[in-house]
């Protein structure tokens, strides 16, 4: 198939200083500013400690006895069911497993920067 219009002929234009200038530099990774690094920490610590609190909170005492039932108007059945609980613990586990690599990414821009 042949195209009804056909493209002009563009001639090879020189390269200008500006393309020059990005041929000679080679690629740079822009270093994390101090702001950026304690903020990533931040995150892996709130993921960490959310997820330990999810795994293990719904399986205390405590569980029962709280106002997020009422808040959340689950009925009791549905709020001390074991599977809803394993799958609050589920959720915590997975955070724990996000905090865990987010800190293996953490430390690997730390050490090999």
């Amino acid at each position: 198939m042949t195209p009804d219009h056909e493209l002009p002929n563009q001639e090879p234009t020189e390269p200008s200083m500006h393309d020059e200038e990005l041929s000679e530099e080679s690629p740079k990774k822009e270093r994390l500013s101090w702001f950026a690094k304690l903020g990533w920490l931040a995150w892996i610590i709130l993921c960490f400690e959310l997820g330990a609190f999810l795994l293990v909170y719904p399986w205390m005492d405590t569980w029962q006895q709280n106002g997020i039932q009422d808040w959340l108007r689950l009925g009791e059945d549905t709020w001390l069911n074991p599977y809803f609980r394993g799958a609050l613990s589920g959720l915590g586990v997975l955070n724990i497993y996000v905090s865990l690599v987010e800190l293996f990414y953490y430390l690997k821009s730390l050490l090999f920067e």
